[in-house]
């Protein structure tokens, strides 16, 4: 079987820090009669240590069948024998990676099964006449796989993150028009309380001022009808002479008592309107009260919105900045 190695920069940076060459290509190709003889053997016994954990077993039974991925797992091992190393060979990695991102499969689990593959294939290789090459490749080739699969996990968490990020900022900005248009309104609401309560406070004192003319005229009326008392009294007293005068003061009274019952009515209402006024003037107070807090309210949102945006646009940037750093 020829040998190639064909990939994109990034990767071929990775494969020279990764140790792994086209020589140890070379020895595990040439053992792929050993790789084909203990399919079997390996990935049976690989799949008895995962079931050893309930976590990973959760997660296969949830996602798939033992025998299933006892199938995908044997073209994995045999593929580990192959000699072509490319940019196709990447992408079965970053497609495993994809796939352990998406049902839960941590990294921590990942590094401990791949320590189980790399026991199982030294106690494999015990007493062969090229155990140490064999070994040394075959846990070489695995990390460089690892590098593949792990980069995948960064990139599915990155693009996780990201949309989270993307739909915080959707929410934030959502949520600042709220704000922002409640802010607003509170703040016109407070004005509005404050003229209600200075039209109260100029009602209040306008009621007054009614209520001490209502008293001078109930006053007038009291000596009007005084006057009307007399004066029918002096018209008894002047016998036929007096009639037309006591007619005349007889109508005086009729009038005083009509204005005394006309401005005793005015009070009562004036007196309603001050208690209604005084009632409606402790709402606007509570009222005002509650409106101007909303307004704090408002801002304290504002302000913390901002700071939740200026915290994502900060982690983004940084994400973006590591994404760039990794391509150079």
């Amino acid at each position: 079987m020829g040998l190639a190695v064909q990939l994109s920069q990034q990767w071929a940076k990775v494969w020279k820090y990764s140790g792994l060459r086209e020589a140890d290509l070379q020895v595990l190709a040439s053992h792929r009669q050993l790789f084909e003889a203990s399919k079997r053997e390996v990935v049976d016994r690989f799949y008895e240590e995962l079931e050893k954990h309930p976590a990973l077993q959760e997660i296969v039974h949830d996602h798939s069948t033992i025998d299933r991925l006892k199938g995908t797992q044997i073209d994995y091992y045999l593929s580990l024998a192959g000699g072509v190393i490319d940019d196709a060979y990447v992408a079965t990695r970053e497609r495993i990676g994809l796939v352990h991102a998406r049902i839960g499969l941590t990294p921590d689990w990942f590094m401990s099964a791949t320590n189980v593959y790399v026991s199982l294939f030294s106690e494999l290789v015990e007493g062969h006449d090229e155990e140490v090459a064999l070994l040394r490749a075959f846990t070489k080739r695995l990390l460089f796989d690892s590098s593949i699969i792990l980069q995948q996990y960064d990139n599915t968490y990155r693009q996780n993150m990201e949309q989270i990020s993307n739909d915080i900022e959707t929410s934030m900005r959502h949520v600042s028009t709220i704000a922002t248009h409640y802010a607003v309104s509170a703040e016109s609401l407070s004005h509005a309380q404050e003229n209600i309560a200075e039209s109260m406070k100029n009602l209040t004192g306008y009621s007054k001022e009614i209520e001490s003319v209502i008293r001078l005229v109930m006053g007038i009326a009291n000596q009007t009808h005084l006057l009307g008392l007399n004066a029918q009294i002096e018209s008894v007293r002047a016998g036929e002479h007096g009639r037309g005068f006591g007619v005349v003061a007889n109508e005086v009274r009729k009038l005083s008592e009509e204005v005394k019952r006309s401005s005793k009515d005015i009070q009562s209402s004036v007196e309603r309107i001050i208690k209604q006024v005084a009632e409606m003037n402790d709402q606007t107070a509570s009222t005002l009260s509650i409106a101007t807090d909303q307004a704090a309210y408002a801002q304290e949102l504002n302000a913390l919105i901002e700071e939740v945006e200026a915290a994502t646009n900060e982690w983004n940037q940084r994400a973006r900045s590591k994404q760039q750093a990794q391509m150079k």
